[in-house]
């Protein structure tokens, strides 16, 4: 149920600040399935929600999984991204 609401939740600062408290306090089952199931490369193109993609990834203790759905995705985008100055 949590992992619909995160994306939801991104749309204000305030929002933020609460994704990122109950994000902390998830037990790792429910961590791992609030991630694959992120949109992560509409994440890291929005202002407010690519800090959120950041602290996932500075406060989850799986590495295949932070490494595979999010820093892979990410770096696909990148590279497509990397000649736009709004990007």
């Amino acid at each position: 149920m949590v992992k619909e609401k995160l994306p939801a939740l991104l749309a204000s600062r305030a929002g933020l600040n609460v994704a990122c408290g109950i994000f902390n306090i998830l037990d790792a089952k429910d961590r791992k399935s609030a991630i694959k199931s992120l949109p992560v490369v509409e994440m890291i193109q929005n202002k407010l929600a690519h800090l959120f993609i950041i602290h996932v990834t500075n406060t989850l203790d799986d590495t295949q999984l932070t490494k595979k759905k999010i820093l892979h995705e990410s770096l696909k985008v990148v590279d497509d991204q990397i000649g736009d100055r709004n990007y």
